[in-house]
């Protein structure tokens, strides 16, 4: 039988999405028509890929913690849900890794100084990365 890795590591078919464990501890996000369009759209596809073609690792691991990993998406730093008109605005992205995004969404959903602090080193990230 032919096996994948899951995100958490473990081997699994390849016709599965998830692990049980993963899967059991998945939680689709909660997304309006207009978020599953927007990520779902060319123009999106297009610019995630050439912002993880110009950065291939999670930005955020490797300026916390000195360690190279993939990274698997790009995260808008000020939500989309908040500020749509920076939806396209390369400053306000970051490659992460699935396992940050979920830390940094975590962290996001406490919001308050949390939140800002966060957003605030994310930004930070991003201005020290697009200078080198």
């Amino acid at each position: 039988m032919l096996t994948k890795l899951c995100r958490c590591g473990k081997k699994i078919p390849v016709n599965q999405i998830r692990c049980k464990e993963c899967e059991e501890a998945y939680t689709p996000p909660q997304r309006t028509k207009e978020h599953r369009d927007f990520y779902g759209g060319a123009r999106w596809t297009k610019l995630s890929q050439a912002v993880r073609k110009k950065h291939p690792v999670d930005l955020y691991i490797y300026y916390t913690k000195g360690e190279m990993v993939k990274a698997d998406m790009v995260h808008h730093i000020i939500p989309y849900r908040e500020r749509p008109d920076l939806a396209y605005v390369e400053d306000n992205l970051i490659p992460l890794s699935n396992s940050s995004h979920k830390e940094i969404e975590t962290i996001y959903s406490l919001g308050g100084t949390a939140k800002a602090e966060l957003q605030s080193l994310l930004q930070k990230i991003i201005t020290h990365f697009s200078s080198v």
